[in-house]
């Protein structure tokens, strides 16, 4: 069993065990149970998505849905200075407290020293590794395709109907372990997406912030949906970003003198890079037809600007990768950016606030709100405050179409 993600991504992961032989249930979409089981089974000292990911669970083992002797809870294994390090523990806490102690937690994770291994539980890399990257990129894409036109969509609703068309067509692909299935369907997808795109000029609002309230619709509660509806483009960063970081974070401790060159290590990293970079470069050509997909810049391109405002050296949860994500938008025009943080994350919450000045004084033009959630989080506050945004998004949007009207006639 597994929490649920993200409606771009956790529909493809139990498509891809299924080529490694395991049987993986994604669990519903949080809701407001899953808070009451978190809170009761957790504290509320731990950030929200460690909340909610203990909730997601103990609620689904009091369902009764599930023989416990036949199944396992699986996460995703983190790391470094942030209280997600201790989900695995919070989990087997939890459910000793619930009764559920015989059941196992898995670390799913991509490297040597895993918090939790389980020797029962083995994943062979070489089956999965060229769908994964694939499934990555195409995901990306399509959700900037629905981002794109969910706000402009000529008939009400289609954007939806075309997210879940191509979301199915692309778990068949993986389920079949043809990868190469997927660049066509991109292809496919551009074209439609743009048929029914009205190409309206609108407001755009960037994302930015921690992994799991950046792209969980009820952790960062529906924020994204909500500028939809208000006739704005949220625009949010590939995933494929963030999982591609480790490429550079090995070179800059060793430039820290943080840790020891390793030759091997460094040769494969770079072959991996390489092949990433190749595969998004190849699905974004297919998707030529759709006009708003973003470009997606190297971890050294964004390693380097970056490094203009924090140490690349903070690693711990997206570190570096909220500055590098700033001064994307900043170049890329879009001046309206929104940090969705846990409160108290000392892995986000407190470097993305933390780099606030120095940000502003290398991109004067942007403007950010940082909102911040937890458990008690009032809604009100939130969209109070979104409402702002959205207004200097448009009369921003306004003013640049006058200047470049005037513009126009001058010449």
């Amino acid at each position: 069993l597994m929490p649920w993600f993200a409606d771009f991504y956790s529909p493809f992961i139990p498509a891809a065990f299924e080529l490694l032989g395991y049987d993986a249930e994604n669990l519903p979409p949080s809701d407001e149970k899953t808070v009451e089981y978190g809170l009761k089974y957790s504290n509320n000292e731990i950030c929200y998505p460690a909340t909610l990911v203990v909730g997601d669970f103990i609620k689904a083992l009091h369902s009764g849905k599930y023989r416990r002797e036949e199944i396992a809870l699986g996460i995703t294994q983190t790391g470094g200075q942030c209280r997600a390090t201790n989900y695995i523990t919070l989990m087997k806490k939890a459910m000793i407290a619930a009764g559920f102690e015989d059941i196992p937690v898995i670390a799913v994770s991509t490297g040597a020293g895993s918090i939790n291994e389980q020797p029962g539980f083995t994943i062979d890399w070489k089956k999965v590794i060229v769908p994964v990257i694939t499934c990555l990129a195409y995901a990306d894409c399509l959700s900037q395709m629905y981002y794109a036109t969910a706000p402009r969509e000529r008939e009400k609703g289609i954007a939806g109907k075309l997210k879940q068309k191509y979301i199915d067509f692309g778990v068949e692909a993986i389920r079949k372990g043809n990868s190469n299935i997927l660049y066509g369907l991109a292809q496919k997808a551009a074209v439609e997406f743009n048929g029914m795109n009205t190409h309206a000029g609108i407001p755009r609002i960037g994302i930015v912030g921690e992994i799991y309230v950046k792209y969980n619709n009820f952790g960062h509660k529906n924020v994204v949906n909500w500028l939809i509806e208000q006739g704005v483009e949220p625009v949010t960063p590939p995933l494929t970003a963030f999982l591609t970081d480790g490429f550079v974070n090995a070179a800059a401790r060793v430039e820290g003198n943080l840790a020891e060159r390793k030759r091997l290590k460094k040769a494969v990293f770079f072959a991996a890079d390489k092949y990433v970079t190749h595969v998004n470069k190849k699905m974004r050509e297919y998707c030529i037809a759709f006009p708003y997909i973003q470009s997606l810049g190297t971890p050294e391109d964004d390693a380097r600007k970056a490094s203009l405002i924090i140490n690349t050296n903070a690693q711990f949860g997206e570190g570096w990768r909220i500055p590098a994500e700033f001064a994307h938008f900043a170049e890329s025009g879009v001046n309206n950016v929104v940090s969705l943080q846990p409160f108290g994350c000392i892995a986000n919450h407190i470097v993305s606030k933390g780099i606030e000045k120095r940000t502003r004084e290398l991109y004067p033009s942007l403007n950010l709100l940082f909102l911040d959630f937890d458990s008690g989080m009032a809604e009100t506050n939130i969209f109070n405050r979104l409402h702002f945004m959205v207004k200097n998004a448009r009369e921003e949007m306004k003013k640049h179409a006058c200047i470049t009207l005037a513009d126009v006639s001058n010449y």
